[in-house]
């Protein structure tokens, strides 16, 4: 979980001390969106597009995971 804070600490418009319930990342594109994160997941609900794919593939990245959308094979 720190590790997501440091990361993604520039894109965080709003979140709880401990993420645990949502967070809105904004990116300097103007998008936003929410994502839920826990220990062993980050959900995401939509994918805006612009700038959230770069935050999210760095993320994705640096915890060494995988993206799985609901409607398609693992990325």
């Amino acid at each position: 979980m720190e590790l997501i804070q440091e990361l993604r600490a520039p894109y965080i418009a709003a979140a709880d001390e401990d993420l645990t319930n949502g967070v809105l990342i904004r990116t300097t594109d103007g998008y936003e969106v929410d994502v839920d994160i826990n220990e062993v997941c980050i959900v995401v609900s939509r994918f805006p597009p612009g700038q959230f794919f770069d935050v999210l593939a760095e993320l994705v990245d640096r915890l060494r995971a995988s993206v799985t959308p609901t409607d398609r094979p693992r990325i």
